[in-house]
């Protein structure tokens, strides 16, 4: 499984630089004027027109909030020795806190996301007199994800950009959810997606493999996952966020007690900005996770509001092009 998915990370990055290469070569002053009238006909759809690209870092704290939500959670028992923080505790009043920190780097034919993202969860009970707090989230994932330009596209829904990625990520928690310590999973993948664009954040399809080393959970994970993140403006304070991820597990060596077969995320937020760069934000959000020797599916849905603030700290430099006509394929 480590050596498909490494062949895989090795041939996709051929596959960009030998793109790039070509993009170099493309000019062939011999062509005749008929020939380049077609030419330009065929690429209307790849061309960046642009006058300027960003470049250099760009540092953002993209969220921290603190959430108040109602969740409803079905047939968490039998998914109890999955060790998922996503299905455990009870259909209750919520309270989480949610942080994400990017810092990423932009060029013109090239951009490289890295995020450190937490998310942690907990519920107080009170019962005969005694107070009992649940953890219903539990997550903190370190990524980095390189993402090669090859094309702008403007397709009839927005306009957008177009290449191949490959993304490490590190996915532990703050509290040990086993006997033998905190979970800890790394993942590497590598597909396409698009990107940048003014209604789509990202569209993205990929293959993945996936180490688990805690000792009690060890396993090796090989699959395909895909999803998107869309974007509306409504008005000048208010925005329609939405998110969706699907993960599919192809091939896995987990005992038949914890052993996935899927799983799948979604959310939609309102976000609206109260002042500067506070904002409240109802949401809506849906958890999934399906085991293959499992007959029933446990989820975990949440309906709540949140308090959030973001704030820009950096922000990349914008470039002038000396030709305004990009013809990237």
């Amino acid at each position: 499984m480590k050596k498909l998915a490494l062949i895989f990370i090795l041939a996709l990055g051929a596959y960009s630089t030998t793109q790039l290469s070509a993009d170099d070569k493309k000019v062939d002053s011999t062509k005749t004027d008929s020939l380049k009238v077609e030419t330009s006909k065929k690429d209307t759809k790849t061309q960046d027109t642009r006058t300027s690209y960003a470049k250099g870092w760009e540092i953002k704290l993209e969220k921290i909030s603190l959430n108040f939500s109602q969740t409803s959670l079905n047939n968490q028992r039998e998914y109890a020795s999955f060790r998922d923080t996503n299905l455990t505790g009870f259909s209750q009043l919520v309270v989480q806190e949610y942080f994400k920190f990017n810092i990423d780097y932009h060029a013109r034919y090239f951009v490289v996301f890295n995020y450190l993202k937490t998310d942690y969860g907990v519920t107080f009970l009170n019962q005969a007199k005694k107070t009992i707090m649940n953890e219903t989230r539990d997550s903190v994932v370190l990524a980095s994800d390189y993402t090669q330009r090859i094309a702008k596209l403007n397709l009839w829904v927005d306009k957008l950009e177009i290449g191949p990625f490959a993304k490490l990520s590190f996915q532990t928690e703050f509290t040990p959810s086993t006997p033998s310590g905190r979970m800890r999973i790394l993942n590497l993948s590598s597909g396409i997606k698009l990107f940048e664009g003014k209604y789509i954040d990202n569209v993205y399809v990929s293959l993945f493999g996936e180490q688990n080393f805690t000792e009690s959970n060890a396993y090796e994970g090989f699959g395909w996952q895909g999803g998107f993140e869309l974007k509306y403006k409504i008005n000048d304070k208010v925005n329609l966020l939405s998110h969706f991820s699907f993960k599919d597990y192809i091939l896995n060596t987990a005992q038949p007690s914890f052993n996935p077969k899927y799983q799948l995320s979604a959310d939609i937020t309102i976000d609206s900005i109260l002042f500067g760069n506070l904002a409240v934000s109802p949401f809506l959000r849906f958890y999934m996770l399906k085991g293959r020797y499992i007959k029933d599916i446990g989820s975990n849905l949440l309906l709540g509001v949140s308090l959030s603030f973001s704030h820009t700290l950096k922000k990349p430099v914008n470039i002038a092009l000396t030709n305004t006509t990009d013809t990237r394929m």
